[in-house]
């Protein structure tokens, strides 16, 4: 059957950026599947994060890249719907994260390209700019992807 995983993805081949729920029990997870991180500051260096990911890269034949755009990731400016809602502090500069999404697809390894949580509610406060925000990312992504194809 064609797209069914073989066998589960090895730890080693993922690498978890910038995230914000850092108990030691997700931490112990993590190490425990073998899941490479990287804190805040090395998302936001421009070579430490090229390096993390050609790490992975070279280990991979193909890619999957995966952006959750909630209250993980981004300044609160970019996504007013999820800060109304849930306060945490931190967050990114677009700008960052848009750059981090093109250095992973100049590998030339990105098979498939997800964007999550583009949209939490077309009512609320802020909607407008939170959708948008997606759509940047989104075409952050395959704008960068029409220069790298995957090999």
């Amino acid at each position: 059957m064609a797209g069914v995983l073989k066998k589960p993805l090895d730890g080693k081949h993922v690498l978890i950026s910038d995230y914000r729920v850092k108990t030691p029990e997700v931490k112990e997870e993590f190490d425990r599947a073998g899941i490479h991180t990287l804190d805040s500051k090395g998302f936001n260096d421009p070579i430490a994060w090229e390096n993390a990911v050609q790490e992975i890269a070279d280990q991979v034949d193909v890619i999957y890249l995966h952006i959750d755009i909630d209250i993980d990731i981004l300044k609160a400016t970019y996504i007013p719907m999820f800060s109304s809602v849930f306060e945490t502090p931190g967050g990114n500069d677009i700008d960052v994260v848009m750059r981090s999404i093109q250095t992973v697809m100049k590998t030339g390894k990105v098979q498939a390209y997800g964007v999550y949580n583009t949209v939490f509610d077309t009512e609320g406060y802020g909607y407008e700019t939170t959708t948008l925000t997606g759509m940047k990312l989104i075409a952050a992504g395959i704008d960068a992807w029409k220069h790298y194809p995957a090999k």
